[in-house]
């Protein structure tokens, strides 16, 4: 089978299903099931095994299966198994970020803005989305628990902000001149600096549109940012913390588990930053 594979692998059309127990690699009506890393070279052999094919033929017929996934916007939300529920939460978040792909900043979401009482895990839930990103450069993502105006001031006059994330936990309303970078694209600065023992003027003009990942209790914010931005609310009923309880005791219970879980996890972040970069 192995030579039929490498000579007729084109017409071959292998399909990732993304499961909460795994990837189901289907083909020929044959299919495995890889609770793995699936960028791995084990996902390689275990796919090798149950298709009776090299390793070699394993990663093309993977690559292949990749190639068309995702599918649909449920595809997207599996890749991020560490969040128990919120599935339509975790699609508009996903949806608000791709928007930064687009060219014009007028046309991207400014921003998204996460309500929700104290302990409710907005910060887990934010750290899981955006974990893929800060894989990419130390700046994808730009981490604060508490900004200022001036501090905003000098940051965006002296780096390049732009379609960068800006995660800022638990404010209730950002400052002014971050609201006119994200709403201009460029924020023209003029202050007094004190240089030599002497107050001199300083005049900057810094260019680009971030993006506003904030999380809040309650939003007292501009009006202008929130209407465009993608506001959601976490679920907090008491069947969501049944759900979150009866996972991390089958985590904490299991230590096999966790570490195949963990390996999984990987995976599917690094197919996520694939897709995002």
């Amino acid at each position: 089978m192995s030579e039929r594979i490498s000579e007729g692998f084109k017409d071959l059309t292998p399909r990732f299903e993304l499961t909460p127990d795994g990837w189901v690699l289907r083909c020929r009506e044959k299919e495995v099931v890889i609770f793995d890393d699936i960028l791995s070279l084990e996902a390689n052999f275990k796919i090798a095994e149950a298709f009776g094919i090299t390793p070699d033929d394993a990663w093309k017929l993977k690559m292949k299966a990749l190639e068309d996934f995702p599918r649909t916007l449920n595809d997207l939300r599996m890749l991020f198994p560490a969040i128990v529920g919120e599935d339509e939460n975790i699609k508009l978040a996903i949806l608000a970020l791709f928007s930064l792909k687009l060219r014009k900043p007028e046309d991207r979401i400014m921003g998204l803005i996460i309500e929700a009482s104290n302990s409710s895990g907005k910060s887990y839930f934010s750290k899981q989305i955006l974990k893929p990103l800060t894989a990419i450069a130390e700046d994808q993502v730009l981490e604060f628990t508490r900004i200022t105006g001036a501090f905003l001031e000098r940051y965006f006059a002296k780096r390049n902000i732009d379609r960068k994330i800006l995660f800022l936990q638990e404010i209730g309303a950002a400052p002014y001149q971050l609201h006119i970078g994200l709403s201009e694209g460029k924020l023209k600065l003029g202050y007094v600096e004190r240089r030599d023992g002497e107050f001199t003027p300083i005049e900057v003009e810094a260019v680009g549109t971030p993006f506003l990942w904030a999380t809040t209790t309650e939003w007292h914010g501009s009006p202008d940012l929130i209407h465009r931005s993608i506001v959601i609310g976490l679920d907090e009923t008491e069947q969501q913390t049944e759900r979150i309880v009866e996972f991390q005791n089958r985590i904490n219970s299991n230590p096999i588990f966790a570490e195949q879980f963990q390996q999984f996890t990987e995976g599917c972040c690094k197919v996520f930053k694939k897709l995002w970069m």
